[in-house]
């Protein structure tokens, strides 16, 4: 085919045919390639950024950390003292302050992925206040076992018209596999 030959609107039809598949593949082969680098270099430059605000969270977290740690330390049970020491402690806390101790469950213990939570139920009955001071020492001055649960309930006798208040409460504690 003779380019002199052509007429002129076959030469650009032609011209715009070699246009497009010019431009086809200096794309392909060229601005792709520095897109996809130009992109990257977005996405890295906004990582890098964040990665500042990254390094000024780390003390925080592991401050964090060591609060997780201290606190899975003291509800780490030991399966052959803790028992003892808590009834020894709810005994005679029931002593002074006139309560009674109706009920001590032995552990049920569930399984866990890392620990398993070794779970204690316990009933005191007795007056209002004297079981909130119990529940109080147990919470916030020993670790016996984390809290996780209280439940007060009243019943009366109907023989002999008396109600007496029973609070059953759970001890939770985890031990390391």
């Amino acid at each position: 085919m003779k380019w002199n030959l052509l007429t002129y609107n076959q030469k650009i039809k032609l011209l715009i045919t070699a246009a497009v598949l010019f431009l086809f593949i200096c794309y392909q082969y060229a601005l792709k390639k520095t897109w996809t680098v130009y992109e990257e270099y977005k996405q890295n430059n906004v990582h890098a950024d964040q990665s500042g605000n990254y390094m000024s969270l780390i003390p925080g977290l592991q401050n964090q950390e060591k609060k997780m740690a201290d606190l899975i330390s003291n509800h780490t049970a030991d399966t052959v003292n803790t028992p003892k020491e808590t009834l020894a402690f709810i005994t005679s806390f029931c002593k002074q302050s006139r309560l009674r101790l109706t009920e001590y469950q032995p552990l049920q213990i569930t399984e866990n992925t890392n620990f398993n939570i070794a779970t204690r139920q316990i009933s005191v009955e007795g007056n209002y206040a004297g079981l909130l001071k119990l529940l109080y020492e147990l919470e916030n001055q020993r670790f016996y076992g984390r809290l996780c649960s209280a439940y007060f309930k009243s019943i009366e006798d109907p023989y002999s018209n008396k109600i007496t208040l029973t609070c059953t409460f759970y001890l939770q504690n985890l031990i390391t596999k």
